[in-house]
């Protein structure tokens, strides 16, 4: 369980500063509670995934 926790922070940690900050994703999800979208259609926008 340690080993997984542990690899789940590095791979967090691994996304540098693409992904969001804690201030900037709490504006973005009270937009979303406003109007809501389908994870899929925001969820690579939080970890900046491009594909």
């Amino acid at each position: 369980m340690l080993v997984s926790a542990l690899a789940h922070r590095e791979e967090l940690l691994a996304l540098g500063d693409e992904a969001m900050l804690l201030e900037e994703i709490d504006g973005f999800i009270a937009g979303l509670l406003a109007c809501p979208e389908l994870p899929g259609d925001w969820l690579p926008v939080v970890w900046h995934d491009d594909s």
